[in-house]
């Protein structure tokens, strides 16, 4: 392919739909002709050593390169952009995910905004509903530590016991029930644990959301 500057492409598409327009006007098709030119598009390009190639269609030696599309006149149409490189494609990827999630994130926001103003109509009512998520937890928490009590007491009482066998050998049974008692209190102080956990978590959620409902418009109070 012959190499031609972009200006001498355009030059030469001018000449071309500007000669002897009436002669255009009157000829078979001279109207459909005139809007071909018009229409001319013109590549652009520069190759590996700096050449600037033009063309009326795509070009093959930059194919991997940036192309530049002109209209008749030299003007700017758009760009064809070079292929990506797998890291540059990797890149954008990535950062299209990250703009997907973050246009995501601010519709679950405002979905989580809606909900909240229509659920509370007070920071009272909010604190109500507090109450009522901690309410089982907090009734749970109480019968593992009521049972962590007994137990100790227990425990105290089985130890006491096997004290009396300090010389002798305690018996299989008591030894037993040692072992079932110190099972039996880990059992309820890894319950208690994960209820602890579970209240704050509740807490915490319900902070945010108290925050989140004064600062939307909700009527701040004082927490009871």
């Amino acid at each position: 392919m012959k190499s031609l500057s972009a200006r001498t492409v355009v030059c030469a598409l001018a000449a071309l739909t500007t000669t002897a327009p009436a002669l255009a006007q009157s000829a078979p098709g001279g109207a459909g002709s005139q809007q071909r030119a018009r229409e001319t598009t013109i590549y652009s390009c520069r190759d590996g050593n700096g050449r600037t190639i033009t063309s009326d269609q795509p070009i093959p030696e930059c194919l991997n390169r940036e192309q530049r599309v002109l209209n008749r006149d030299g003007s700017l149409r758009r760009v064809i952009e070079a292929p990506l490189t797998p890291e540059q494609r990797a890149a954008r990827e990535a950062q299209q995910r990250r703009e997907t999630e973050e246009i995501q994130a601010r519709e679950l926001a405002r979905q989580h905004d809606r909900v909240l103003l229509s659920s509370y109509s007070s920071v009272e009512s909010l604190e109500l509903a507090r109450k009522r998520a901690l309410a089982e937890s907090e009734s749970m928490l109480e019968v593992s530590q009521t049972r962590l009590v007994a137990l100790e007491k227990e425990r105290l009482a089985l130890q006491g016991e096997f004290d009396f066998y300090k010389k002798t050998q305690p018996p299989a049974a008591l030894q037993a029930k040692i072992d079932e008692n110190a099972r039996a209190r880990a059992f309820e102080m890894a319950l208690m644990q994960r209820r602890n956990e579970e209240i704050a978590r509740i807490n915490a959620r319900f902070d945010a959301d108290r925050a989140r409902f004064i600062q939307l418009g909700g009527e701040p109070t004082t927490r009871r």
